[in-house]
């Protein structure tokens, strides 16, 4: 849901991420106890918390794969604050991104 922002303000919004991934790297999408596991949803998070400047935000994927499995559509949610306009979201969220998320 996209509200509409008055100058400047932050309003909440749950933004839905499709996600392709090359999962060669990767020990499926699902996080792990151990934080030296690289997952998907790990690194995605990593690169949202970077972005939103928000150590605690969350994304709730849709469905899981296995390690090594590619993805073409994979989706997600989360639930932010923020002034960056939907349609520029993708743009600004790359540049934190490794090269194997897109």
């Amino acid at each position: 849901m996209v509200l509409e922002k008055e100058k400047g303000e932050t309003k909440p919004m749950r933004i839905l991420l499709t996600i392709a991934y090359d999962g060669t790297r990767y020990s499926g999408w699902q996080k792990q106890k151990s934080p030296e596991v690289l997952t998907v949803e790990g690194e995605v998070e990593k690169a949202l918390r970077t972005l939103f400047r928000d150590p605690e935000l969350e994304c709730i994927g849709a469905s899981r794969t296995d390690r090594g499995v590619h993805a073409l559509g994979q989706q997600a949610v989360i639930d932010v604050e923020t002034t960056i306009p939907p349609e520029k979201f993708r743009w600004r969220f790359a540049p934190f991104c490794r090269r194997t998320l897109w």
